[in-house]
C-alpha cells in the first residue's frame, strides 16, 4: 500500500507526549531497532518503509498482518525526526511492565530518579540490556520511556527491557529498603572490591542528582560513588557514563557469585 497524506500526519504526531499518550502507540526508527521491534512480542500497528528496504526485508514482515506501507524517500523525510531519514519506521503499540513482576525477577533494576534527557534514557536502557538487567523504572519527572529519541537511543533494547512508571514512595512500599542503592556524591567510592549486592540502583540526573527524599525519608539507605581524579575539572558524570559503571560492577559482582 501507497502512504497515505493522513496516515503521514498520524505518525508525525506521535513525536509528541500528547498524541502519544491519546494511541498508546509509539514510533521507532531505523533499521536495527525496527528489525529488533519486528522479531519482539510488541504489538505492530503498521510498517513503513522504502521499496527496497522492503525487498531485503520480507523476512522480517511476513510474520505480521498489520498493514505495509511503501514510502518514496521524500516520504521518509516527511515522518523522519532523524537527519537523515532511515529506509524503515515502524509504529508499535507501547507495552508497559508491572512493578509488583519486576520486583519479583532475579535480576537488577535501576530506577530513573528525575532524568530528562530522552538520550541518557535510551542509553540506559541500552545498558540495562547490556549488562543483564531486568527492566527499568521511570520515576517522576523522567523522559517518556517511548519518546522517539529514546526509541532510538536505545537502538533496539527497548525491545527487550520492561519500562515501568512509578515513584519513590509506591516502590517504597513494594521493596525491601535494604535492596535499594543510591548512586550519590557522597555515597562510598566504587573500587574493584566494592559489593554491589542490591536490587534497585536510583541514578539521579545531572543537574539535581538524586532527590533528597530518599535520605530524609530512609537515612540508612546504601549509597555509593564514582571516584575520579583528584585535579578533574568536571563536578559531574553523565548520568549514562554512570550507569554504564555500576551495571558493569553489577554485572561483575553477580559473575562472581556464580563461580
Amino acid at each position: 500500500m501507497n502512504l497515505s497524506n493522513n496516515h503521514t500526519k498520524y505518525i508525525r504526531s506521535l513525536g509528541m507526549s500528547k498524541f502519544r499518550q491519546k494511541y498508546e502507540n509509539f514510533v521507532a526508527e531505523g533499521d536495527k531497532t525496527c528489525v529488533e521491534l519486528l522479531n519482539s512480542d510488541f504489538s505492530i500497528e503498521c510498517v513503513v518503509a522504502t521499496s527496497t528496504w522492503l525487498e531485503y526485508n520480507v523476512h522480517a514482515i511476513k510474520i505480521h498482518t498489520c498493514p505495509v506501507y511503501t514510502a518514496t524517500t521524500e516520504q521518509m523525510d516527511q515522518i523522519s525526526s532523524l537527519q537523515q531519514p532511515s529506509e524503515v519506521v515502524v509504529v508499535a503499540k507501547q507495552k508497559w511492565g508491572s512493578l509488583p513482576d519486576l520486583l519479583t525477577l532475579p535480576k537488577p533494576l535501576f530506577y530513573l530518579d528525575g532524568v530528562q534527557d530522552p538520550g541518557n534514557v535510551g542509553t540506559i536502557i541500552r545498558i540495562a540490556d547490556w549488562f543483564g538487567f531486568g527492566g527499568i523504572l521511570l520515576g517522576p519527572g523522567t523522559a517518556d520511556g517511548f519518546h522517539p529519541k529514546v526509541v532510538q537511543a536505545s537502538m533496539g533494547s527497548v525491545a527487550g527491557i520492561p519500562l515501568v512508571k512509578t515513584d519513590r514512595l509506591t516502590l517504597l512500599d513494594l521493596a525491601n529498603p535494604q535492596h535499594i542503592c543510591l548512586l550519590d556524591m557522597g555515597g562510598d567510592v566504587l573500587s574493584p572490591k566494592t559489593e554491589l549486592p542490591y536490587h534497585i540502583y536510583v541514578l539521579g540526573s545531572e543537574g539535581k542528582g538524586i532527590d533528597a527524599a530518599w535520605k530524609q525519608t530512609l537515612p540508612d539507605l546504601a549509597c555509593v560513588s564514582i571516584g575520579g581524579s583528584s585535579i578533574k575539572v568536571a563536578e559531574s558524570l553523565n548520568v549514562g557514563v554512570a550507569a554504564g559503571i555500576v551495571g558493569h560492577h553489577v554485572f561483575n559482582y553477580n559473575l562472581q557469585l556464580l563461580k
